[in-house]
């Protein structure tokens, strides 16, 4: 399965092109369900001993899906998010290196969601 992510543009040549990412390699992946509003979401993955392992702020367009590589060991995390500084939500995730061991955020009518998996 793949991912696509919205057209970008390339700020050397003007080109633009739709990058493809490979679920498999990320660990991370972001969904903005929203139809007309962008967020900004904080993500933070903690290890086992509430140690911040990884942590990246993303803006998420209206309608995009963004995967992250976040580079860490197979383990479980715990996962926080927040939603435009207001909304949060948090689950145990297992992260590796295939899509049922992905970190899946979604946001959609003013809520977030953290969630093991794509499927």
């Amino acid at each position: 399965m793949q991912l696509h992510a919205r057209r970008r543009q390339d700020p050397d040549t003007g080109s633009t092109r739709e990058p493809t990412q490979v679920v498999s390699d990320r660990s991370l992946v972001v969904r903005n369900y929203d139809g007309t509003e962008a967020h900004e979401v904080r993500v933070t993955f903690l290890d086992p001993d509430g140690d911040r392992a990884f942590a990246r702020t993303v803006a998420v367009a209206s309608l995009e899906t963004i995967a992250i590589q976040t580079r860490l060991e197979r383990a479980v995390y715990r996962v926080r998010v927040r939603l435009d500084d207001e909304e949060t939500d948090s689950a145990e995730c297992l992260v590796g290196s295939g899509p049922d061991e992905t970190a899946l955020v979604e946001t959609g009518n003013g809520t977030v969601s953290v969630a093991e998996g794509l499927f």
